[in-house]
């Protein structure tokens, strides 16, 4: 499977359709590879590693296969906040990332990773609930600098003109939708989600157009 029918299957596994960093991080070979423990954190914090890993591990538990955290989620989400965000959804991403913590301490009078399993699927279903309902916040970024600017995305009027385009509107969606289309991304793009929880064949063989799903058991990568 070439990445661009990765990225289709992974926009319906999502339920919607990818950022432009997420796509962009996974047509340039972005994934979650290094084993967690042997990682160098480049973005996130040890604290914010810890908090967007227990969050990636609710969303996607370990159950007879491993979990997002055994996967290396967090590290693919570090990479993804490192080099393929622009800093404008970097910053969005860590000020709502801080921003779980704060309902923990007030909903719960301690830190999310220290809240219990229950307490933490309680927050975070009250997060995809508010997303569900919320709507993106369209921003004008600086292509250069990565920060949002004042005024209207020249970059139609650019290509009109034959130069590079100069900005570029980008979506800040609510952090439920960014975490959860990051963690079932860096999940099925591992080695563990692509051979345990999918099927992979590296040598693909003749064309079966229908099958039946119980001669199958799990969708292919």
């Amino acid at each position: 499977m070439d990445r661009r029918e990765a990225l289709r299957q992974l926009a319906l596994l999502t339920g919607g359709a990818l950022s432009l960093s997420t796509v962009a991080g996974v047509l340039g070979g972005c994934r979650a590879g290094s084993a967690p423990g042997t990682y160098r954190l480049q973005t996130l914090s040890t604290a914010q590693h810890e908090l967007v890993a227990t969050i990636a591990e609710r969303i996607l538990p370990e159950t007879d296969t491993p979990g997002a955290r055994a996967a290396g989620v967090p590290e693919f989400i570090d990479r993804m906040l490192t080099d393929w965000m622009y800093a404008a959804e970097r910053e969005h991403f860590l000020r709502e990332l801080a921003r779980v913590d704060a309902l923990a301490q007030e909903r719960f009078g301690q830190p999310f990773v220290q809240a219990s399993e229950e307490q933490q699927v309680q927050l975070l279903r009250e997060l995809e609930e508010e997303a569900r309902h919320a709507e993106p916040q369209r921003v004008v970024i600086d292509r250069s600098t990565g920060q949002i600017v004042d005024g209207p995305d020249t970059s139609a009027e650019d290509m009109a003109r034959g130069r590079p385009p100069r900005t570029l509107t980008v979506e800040l969606r609510p952090f439920f939708r960014i975490m959860k289309e990051l963690t079932i991304v860096g999940y099925y793009t591992s080695e563990v989600g692509a051979t345990q929880e999918l099927q992979l064949n590296l040598v693909p063989g003749r064309y079966d157009a229908c099958v039946p799903y119980e001669q199958i058991g799990r969708a292919w990568a």
